[in-house]
């Protein structure tokens, strides 16, 4: 959130963009991975607006912070380039000094308030028991009386009353001063579509018009590569867009070509360098869309999504417009190997609700699922390919059919025979698959499925049109789980339900079977039993 600050600062200016971020924790928050790595690039990029109170009771769920820790945090944050101040969380005073000194600070502010959990209870004051418990009647009734707090329940007291309306006229008369700085900065329109989320009638056209050039002029080319060319098109309508990587600009290609840099000080730019720190980019992605005013994407390698899972699933439990852009995404990687070679993920993705997968087949599939993803609402992941894959698509479309999550790519020559489902560079062996049997006598039709959560959107008639009432078969180089829904019998479903291996991304796919000849072989045994079984029925 502070991060978004600055960048809408860098855009509209001090007058209109100039609000501090608040954040509160606790010890075991400090605890977590994610913090180290939110704490190290908010330092390093000088979010000096940011201020991060710390509640250090030195207690958790299981006793004191000694039986777990021993780091001094002062230290670690003053070594991550963040200002430091303890206070005795009970003076109000040192409170107050404590904010004030934040405000005018060139860094991070930590606020270190040194509390005792379950201060007042008469016995459980200090002890772990009051951290995630009720304190009961009786050890409420001495809280009170040790506190003096003689006020009757739901009666707030006057002098709390007061302060609490004197500080709402005060943000009210606050927001009234910048509703006037808005009007006359003539800027309220760009301002009001950039918070919104707005989108430009132009982006529709240029989208088109891009795809009509592919059409016109086919590629073979990774669907990174595509994916890319897709974020520079929404570049030039949407001034919000803010990129990035977890230290991968190069492989998974997050930056456009006219992308620059968000620097320390300097937060003009539009991609951000977040270094190896796959959970904070995923989380600050989450905080710059929650604030508003800019449309995140960033990007790792398929694998790494693990790192990012508690982030990806608040994106879509709070329904927040952000992109996770994932590229090696399968055993197509090849030599980098098992641990690189993405197997389970996109079965692990497709299982949080509210999260759209794309899986885009080529280059005109990439434009056309960037594209839904940055015009509707809640999070996406954008799973591209390494390796080259041709462009599948060759004729012009009244519409942008992926949006509708599956298509019929390649009509078959009569009553269907079976239906090929594929996602992304597997669509390319559907084809070929197609064409052996083909020569073998049978009609087959190929369905381009880039995204199961918009095809399971559209209508009965349309999912039925499109899937046929032939046999069906599936084709992706992960594992098969979910495919079932679709294909209707597991051993329907080509995929992987093992590890990948260290070799030649071909030579991975011949191995593990996902070839022209294996598949349209399998798949004939399939058809032919199948008419052995209506024959004997």
């Amino acid at each position: 959130m502070a991060l978004a600050e600055r960048i809408l600062n860098g855009r509209f200016g001090d007058k209109l963009v100039d609000h501090r971020t608040y954040a509160f924790c606790g010890d075991g928050c400090l605890m977590e991975g994610v913090a180290q790595e939110a704490i190290s690039l908010a330092g390093h990029l000088g979010l000096s607006k940011l201020t991060l109170v710390f509640d250090d009771n030195a207690t958790t769920i299981d006793g004191t912070t000694s039986v777990a820790t021993s780091e001094d945090h002062i230290k670690r944050f003053e070594a991550a380039n963040w200002a430091t101040i303890r206070i005795d969380g009970h003076d109000m005073k040192e409170i107050e000094n404590a904010f004030a000194f934040a405000a005018i600070s060139d860094r991070p502010t930590l606020i270190a308030a040194r509390t005792r959990i379950g201060y007042g209870a008469p016995t459980k004051e200090g002890k772990s028991v009051a951290h995630g418990a009720p304190l009961g009647t009786e050890e409420v009734a001495g809280l009170k009386a040790s506190l003096g707090w003689e006020t009757p329940a739901f009666e707030i007291p006057a002098p709390i009353l007061n302060a609490w309306r004197l500080a709402g006229q005060r943000s009210r008369n606050l927001r009234q001063d910048w509703s006037e700085r808005l009007s006359a900065s003539g800027r309220g329109g760009e301002f009001s579509a950039a918070v919104e989320g707005q989108r430009s009638g132009d982006l529709e056209a240029h989208f088109t018009g891009a795809i009509a050039a592919l059409v016109a002029n086919p590629v073979k080319e990774p669907v990174r590569k595509s994916s890319q060319r897709a974020c520079g098109l929404l570049l030039r309508d949407l001034e919000e867009l803010i990129g990035g990587s977890a230290d991968l600009t190069g492989s998974v290609l997050s930056a456009a070509e006219t992308m620059r840099p968000i620097v320390p000080n300097d937060y003009s730019g539009n991609h951000v360098s977040y270094g190896v720190r796959e959970h904070a980019m995923a989380a600050v992605m989450n905080g710059m869309a929650a604030h508003g005013g800019v449309f995140p994407y960033g990007g790792t390698y398929l694998t790494f999504s693990d790192y990012c899972r508690p982030s990806l699933r608040l994106a879509a439990l709070m329904q927040l417009s952000v992109v996770f852009l994932f590229s090696h995404d399968s055993i197509g990687v090849g030599e980098d190997g098992p641990t690189h070679q993405p197997i389970e993920q996109l079965a692990s993705l497709r299982a949080i609700p509210g999260l759209n997968v794309y899986r885009p087949a080529d280059a005109i599939e990439a434009l056309e699922c960037w594209y839904d993803a940055a015009n509707r609402n809640g999070p996406a992941a954008m799973v591209v390919s390494r390796q080259a894959t041709p462009q599948v698509r060759t004729r012009a479309e009244n519409h942008m059919p992926a949006r509708r999550g599956g298509y019929v790519l390649s009509p078959s020559d009569g009553p269907r025979d079976a239906t090929l489902l594929a996602t992304g560079t597997e669509v390319a062996l559907a084809l070929a698959v197609k064409d052996v049997l083909q020569v073998e006598g049978y009609k087959i039709a190929v369905v381009s499925m880039p995204c199961w959560e918009r095809f399971d959107e559209q209508d009965s008639i349309y999912q039925r049109d499109v899937l046929g009432n032939a046999a069906r078969f599936s084709i992706e180089a992960g594992s098969r789980f979910g495919w079932t829904q679709y294909v209707g019998h597991r051993d329907h479903a080509f995929g992987i339900d093992d590890f990948g291996l260290s070799a030649p991304g071909p030579q991975v796919f011949e191995e593990k079977g996902l070839t022209v000849e294996p598949i349209a072989r399998r798949i004939m045994e399939r058809l032919t039993r199948s008419e052995a079984e209506q024959t004997l029925a």
